[in-house]
């Protein structure tokens, strides 16, 4: 083939893949994770979150909507004093004798 001729050739390729690419990206974009999640999870997507008193309302999890700083669920939180690993439950490692 001529010089000319594999020109055209690369010329056409670079704009057969760059086409499939944009028609990908396009179907990608539209599909709106349709094939992966249901509808009713993603209504919110595009908008705020629906009103339903819980983060998370699924069939396996659900997450109520509380304000941590609430008087209520501050009661809950706490700390706790800190484990002293050496003078209450010796070390974390125990020694053994693999002979026996």
């Amino acid at each position: 083939m001529p010089v000319n001729t594999w020109f055209l050739l690369r010329i056409f390729l670079v704009i057969v893949f760059l086409s499939l690419f944009i028609l990908l990206e396009l179907l990608i974009e539209r599909s709106d994770f349709d094939l992966l999640v249901p509808h009713s999870q993603t209504d919110h997507v595009d908008g705020a979150p629906p009103q339903s008193g819980f983060l998370v309302d699924t069939k396996g999890c659900r997450i109520p909507d509380l304000d941590p700083m609430d008087p209520s669920i501050q009661r809950f939180i706490f700390d706790e004093p800190p484990i002293n690993c050496v003078e209450q439950y010796g070390p974390a490692l125990v020694e053994s004798n693999l002979t026996s």
